[in-house]
């Protein structure tokens, strides 16, 4: 999408958001009645017409809440430059670096979101076991690592009880992963982010860490962080495939009704070099270890 393509006017756009939401949960419900409804009705012209009234009405919800998902995004905000949440060698997947929206979607202000995956040194690849299926979490060299905060700020909001499932892996289980993703969608950001947290960074933007290890976040709504302070640890709650960690920006410290802000990362190395940027999907960013002091 262009900076002058024409867009979704941002009131409007948070309303369809929040709306998007309901929409998914009513039309589960409304297909769980049908079903139930052609089970038990005696009569088969009511059973007919009240069951798959139902369901039907109920997959136009859901339909309709999923097409809610592509809606262009509101007004873009001038890119912000952050620290980088992390530290050591990590591969970036699903970049605004390579495409916008990096996520397919806007919903949920994840229209520059990245998720980054650790990568040690000297090892090939994305690190990951060559296994496939339902995979134990502690296989992959991201689980446990160290999560920063990115910015000084103020804790806006912790989720920190989500369980850090086995990783998906192979057709069997993507398939897996996507049956639960059709649940986690109804259940809204604090199902589909698992454990995470939202930092007040100032100046209207606020960052998400998503992803994180059940029990692993020292931070509380209201605390002050500083930039480089561990609050978390990477983890594989939510709708998440494997252990990483996925970062966003938003103009709002609620995901379901925010906007996705640009952002770059200050003084990471790359692959040609260092910069400020959010490299394209598959490089390896290193970013410093904090300095003492900061945790």
């Amino acid at each position: 999408m262009t900076p002058n393509a024409k867009l979704i006017e941002l009131r409007t756009f948070r309303r369809l958001m929040r709306a998007r939401p309901l929409l998914a949960r009513g039309g589960v419900v409304l297909v769980c009645l049908g079903v139930a409804l052609l089970i038990v009705v005696p009569d088969r012209t009511v059973r007919t017409l009240l069951g798959l009234g139902a369901v039907f009405t109920g997959l136009f919800f859901c339909t309709a809440g999923f097409g809610l998902l592509f809606l262009p995004m509101g007004p873009r905000r001038d890119s912000r430059v952050t620290g980088a949440p992390v530290a050591g060698r990590w591969m970036v997947v699903n970049s605004p670096g390579s495409a916008v929206p990096s996520h397919g979607i806007h919903s949920l202000a994840q229209t520059f979101a990245v998720d980054m995956v650790h990568v040690p040194e000297g090892v090939p690849g994305r690190g990951e076991p060559a296994e496939k299926g339902l995979i134990a979490r502690e296989k992959f060299p991201s689980f446990g690592r160290p999560v920063y905060a990115p910015a000084d700020g103020e804790v806006v909001a912790v989720h920190d009880s989500a369980r850090d499932h086995r990783a998906r892996t192979g057709p069997l289980g993507l398939a897996c992963m996507f049956a639960e993703a059709m649940v986690r969608e109804a259940g809204g950001a604090r199902m589909l982010f698992g454990n995470h947290i939202v930092l007040d960074v100032g100046e209207g933007a606020y960052a998400v860490l998503a992803h994180l290890r059940k029990g692993t976040v020292t931070v509380r709504a209201g605390d002050a962080v500083r930039s480089g302070q561990q609050v978390a640890e990477c983890g594989n709650s939510g709708n998440s495939s494997e252990p990483h960690i996925h970062f966003q920006l938003m103009d709002h410290p609620r995901a379901s009704r925010a906007v996705g802000i640009p952002f770059a990362f200050a003084d990471i190395s790359v692959e040609d070099g260092r910069g400020t940027c959010v490299p394209a999907n598959d490089k390896t960013l290193v970013a410093r270890e904090p300095q003492a002091g900061c945790g």
